[in-house]
């Protein structure tokens, strides 16, 4: 077959056309994007003064077929068909005798699967990255998803396996670079080039599913302004954040900004209740013709006063803002 393709590029190309095919072949111009099976035809991708798609059909009995969506018209063939037609010599393989196929290339540990246009991908859309028979929602459910740190434009998960036989915890490392997303993990599942290891996929439903919030903490800009509404919901400043509120992950919910558990009786200033009562009465008080008419002023006088809270467990109310609003980016706390 390798010498059926050598014999289809020289008859049909010019010398000049296959250095130059050469050439792109050797500088990694060339991508595998897919086979049709109902078609029997390969589609590549090569990367010329543009990105063209090169099209193969390579039967083990019959002719060679071939085409290129560049505007080449001084031959047979081009240069990125000759680029295709070379990756395919030395990247595919006879199988049974009938079929010309690529070979399997598997990932390394640390290599990162690429999603193009993450920020536009819907949890509708799941599916088409489910490329093996092991990608189905069914097989993923295994895993927990428990902490999560960031790190600049990369969210690290903590992520438990609940397998009863191989209980484990791994890693997972997105990055999130000019609107693409860089999925690796320390799961050691063996899986083709390009493909998904099983805890990646995991965390891959659930970063689409939550999306918007976790744009809201790699936005350095959202990240502020998010800080900026939830500690004046308190009073308090942006400075304040880190004192008073962690941020937490929660499988159903993405992420909520909770208050910590020794600031618990924070109490929010915004919007109509008993605190803002309370708040208008100091104002009052703090102005001595209000309250003191009538009354002899000493000297340094200074108002005291006591308080009384009747906390009823029964009756908590609890302030929920969620972050991925379709209106407004918020955030929940508890």
């Amino acid at each position: 077959m390798k010498r059926k393709i050598k014999d289809y590029i020289y008859f049909n190309a010019p010398d000049k056309i296959v250095q130059r095919g050469r050439k792109l072949y050797k500088d990694n111009a060339v991508s595998y994007v897919k086979f049709d099976k109902n078609k029997k035809i390969h589609h590549f991708q090569v990367k010329g003064g543009n990105i063209y798609t090169v099209k193969l059909r390579l039967p083990t009995k019959g002719e060679i077929a071939s085409s290129c969506n560049c505007p080449f018209v001084w031959g047979e063939i081009c240069k990125h068909t000759v680029a295709a037609l070379l990756y395919a010599t030395d990247n595919f393989y006879l199988e049974n005798a009938k079929s010309f196929i690529p070979k399997k290339v598997y990932r390394k540990d640390d290599e990162p699967v690429v999603i193009n246009d993450f920020i536009n991908i819907q949890y509708d859309d799941i599916n088409k990255f489910a490329i093996n028979d092991k990608n189905n929602f069914e097989y993923y459910t295994k895993y927990n998803v428990y902490d999560f740190t960031l790190k600049s434009n990369t969210i690290i998960f903590d992520v438990a396996s609940n397998n009863y036989y191989k209980p484990d915890s791994f890693k997972v490392f997105c990055k999130f670079d000019s609107g693409k997303l860089l999925l690796s993990s320390t799961e050691r599942f063996k899986v083709e080039k390009g493909e998904f290891r099983p805890v990646e996929f995991r965390i891959l439903k659930f970063l689409i599913k939550h999306k918007k919030q976790f744009f809201n903490f790699l936005d350095p800009e959202r990240y502020k302004a998010l800080k900026e509404r939830v500690t004046a919901n308190y009073g308090l400043k942006p400075k304040d954040f880190k004192k008073y509120f962690d941020v937490k992950l929660d499988n159903d919910d993405g992420i909520k900004i909770i208050k910590k558990p020794e600031e618990a009786g924070l109490i929010s200033v915004v919007g109509e209740n008993e605190l803002n009562f309370f708040i208008k009465q100091i104002d009052a008080f703090s102005k001595p013709e209000s309250f003191l008419i009538g009354t002899k002023i000493k000297k340094d006088r200074i108002l005291g006063f006591s308080l009384e809270f009747n906390v009823d467990d029964d009756d908590d109310e609890y302030y929920e803002e969620y972050l991925d609003d379709e209106n407004e980016d918020r955030t929940i706390i508890y």
